[in-house]
């Protein structure tokens, strides 16, 4: 009879067990169970070997991964956040503790929780300061009506940016020279835009193109041209509104104070080293997207002004809303976080 050389069942591999404890031959068990004799064997010789049914424990190096190894790793990767996997390992290896290998120090490293990512930048932010911030986000942590009273406002620079290269541009005999058709360079390297622009719970102003350096007079001379007569769109009256301002040196210049002071601005108090506090960052950054999602890219300094303008006013009302509400979220985070960057 032809004898079947497949794999044998769990039920087959049981019955040569049970046979070959009971002292049968390898002969006997292929024929009684009709498969092939060489697998019977090497099963057979196992359980004669060990004198019962069943595989055999294999022990093997025992595991890195018992409570105390971890904590102690979990100490070494946070005592040290930025050094390299065989930095981390030689590390371990060279304090006395159990012998292991790179693999395996990332297997637990990951069993851990932890990963090897790229780091966030945020700006640095010094003792003196992070106590500033500390103690404002404390005074203000009650605020939440009062928010929707605040104009907040900031500059912002874009860069006309050409085409990238590397990429390939489809053209006809007779087009090389076609504006369309070329990836224009700078002499200084990069061209910019600088804009000003302003929101609150109720609108947004409009976006301002601050051509050439920004300083405290040509500031001075915007609060009194444009901001007043958009803070009275805005608010109905100057009186109204809580201007905010960053400690940039043109907005602290004594000249924009004493048009503040003279226009009868009520200015919100500012903390240094603050971007994550003013929530127009997060818009700066919505415009910077939805700028460098158009194709064909702006490639002079008015054509790209007027796409900012346009992406600006395309900003839903709803996102600014949610920006404003975010605030007493930021009170919090900063706070609890002792005066050092939050996500925001």
């Amino acid at each position: 009879m032809e004898r079947r050389y497949n794999c044998l069942t769990s039920g087959q591999r049981a019955a040569v067990e049970q046979m070959a404890l009971r002292g049968c031959s390898n002969g006997e068990i292929a024929d009684t169970l009709d498969i092939d004799k060489s697998k019977v064997a090497k099963i057979g010789a196992r359980v004669r070997r060990q004198g019962h049914v069943g595989r055999p424990s294999r022990t093997g190096r025992p595991p890195f991964s018992d409570r105390r190894c971890l904590q102690r790793l979990k100490r070494l990767v946070r005592g040290g956040r930025y050094p390299s996997l065989r930095e981390l390992t030689s590390a371990w290896n060279s304090g006395g503790y159990k012998q292991v290998s790179t693999k395996t120090m990332r297997r637990c490293i990951h069993k851990l929780g932890f990963a090897s990512l790229k780091p966030v930048t945020k700006p640095y932010v010094g003792p003196i300061n992070r106590g500033k911030r500390r103690r404002w986000a404390r005074e203000h942590r009650g605020w939440s009506n009062e928010w929707n009273k605040v104009l907040f406002t900031d500059e912002s620079s874009y860069e006309v940016r050409g085409v990238d290269k590397h990429k390939r541009v489809w053209r006809a005999k007779g087009e090389r020279f076609l504006s369309e058709c070329l990836a224009p360079s700078f002499k200084s390297g990069r061209e910019t835009v600088m804009v000003w622009g302003g929101f609150c719970a109720a609108g947004r102003t409009k976006l301002v193109w601050v051509k050439g350096r920004i300083t405290g007079a040509s500031y001075a001379e915007m609060l009194l041209d444009f901001v007043c007569s958009e803070v009275q769109v805005l608010f109905g009256d100057i009186e109204s509104c809580v201007l905010q301002e960053d400690l940039a040196p043109p907005h602290t210049a004594k000249v924009c104070r004493a048009v503040r002071k003279e226009l009868g601005y009520c200015l919100l108090p500012w903390v240094p080293q603050s971007p994550d506090l003013n929530p127009i960052e997060n818009a700066w950054d919505y415009l910077e997207r939805a700028i460098r999602a158009l194709n064909p890219q702006p490639k002079t300094k008015e054509a790209l002004f007027q796409a900012l303008s346009d992406a600006w006013d395309n900003i839903p009302q709803s996102y600014f809303v949610s920006l404003v509400d975010s605030m007493p979220t930021r009170m919090v985070a900063v706070t609890k976080s002792k005066g050092f960057p939050t996500k925001y």
